[in-house]
């Protein structure tokens, strides 16, 4: 029998959620720019296009909708995004476009998944 460490295990949750994250945000009408966007700072789990509009997007699967998205987005997470973003938007040349930070929130309600889309979820304060 193979066992799994919560590393895999979550690698697997995490890739399943951005699917689902994915495919809900194709369905609302943006362009997936890139997907496990990685750099030294950090990663960025969906980066899409909408219009004028790139979001930086983070995908969080939760058992629970009773915690709150300050408890699951830290600071210092927020802050990685961000520094990883600013680092996208400067390989891309980027100067024209609305930036903003998303989160999905995909609550699992007895295997019922729904994708809660909160945009604008955090600011960069720079």
């Amino acid at each position: 029998m193979t066992s799994y460490g919560n590393k895999n295990r979550n690698q697997i949750t995490g890739k399943k959620g951005e699917e689902i994250a994915a495919n809900y945000l194709k369905e609302m009408g943006y362009v997936i720019v890139a997907s496990n966007y990685k750099r030294k700072y950090g990663e960025i789990d969906l980066i899409v296009q909408y219009g004028a509009v790139v979001a930086f997007v983070e995908v969080k699967m939760r058992n629970n909708a009773a915690i709150p998205l300050e408890s699951i987005i830290l600071p210092i997470k927020q802050k990685k995004i961000i520094k990883t973003a600013k680092l996208f938007v400067s390989e891309r040349n980027i100067t024209d476009m609305i930036l903003r930070f998303d989160v999905i929130l995909i609550n699992n309600n007895n295997g019922d998944l729904q994708c809660d889309h909160i945009q604008s979820a955090f600011l960069c304060d720079e």
